[in-house]
């Protein structure tokens, strides 16, 4: 039941900010010769958080009429394509985008304490 509960909260929350970003979220144009061409699909953060809302909604579906057995004999189609979209998709697509973004926005603090960490260590 605490299962079903989170992959609705997970697949309502990222659906909603999915249209919150779609429709109110103006990127500013830096450049002239940007182009409206993909618009927001170009940019991984949103196809990440897409897919996230997909694979959520996919949980939620193998939890309510699908199963979770460890080992089931025969996996219902729902499971089999929630555990490949996990496995090849979701998980590997959000470690990258994390990893992606905390490598720009800490760089400086990583390397700084990385810094004093080995002049204390001398």
């Amino acid at each position: 039941m605490l299962k079903d509960l989170f992959h609705l909260f997970c697949a309502i929350q990222f659906a909603y900010g999915c249209y919150y970003d779609y429709t109110y979220v103006r990127i500013p144009s830096t450049s002239t010769t940007v182009t409206p061409f993909g618009g927001k699909l170009k940019y991984l953060t949103y196809l990440n958080a897409l897919l996230q809302t997909i694979y959520f909604f996919v949980a939620l579906i193998n939890d309510l009429i699908g199963t979770n057995e460890s080992a089931p004999s025969n996996k219902p189609l729902i499971r089999r394509s929630k555990d490949i979209l996990f496995s090849s998709l979701a998980f590997p697509l959000s470690l990258f985008v994390g990893e992606s973004l905390n490598t720009v926005v800490w760089s400086k603090e990583v390397e700084s304490t990385v810094k004093s960490g080995k002049k204390k260590a001398k």
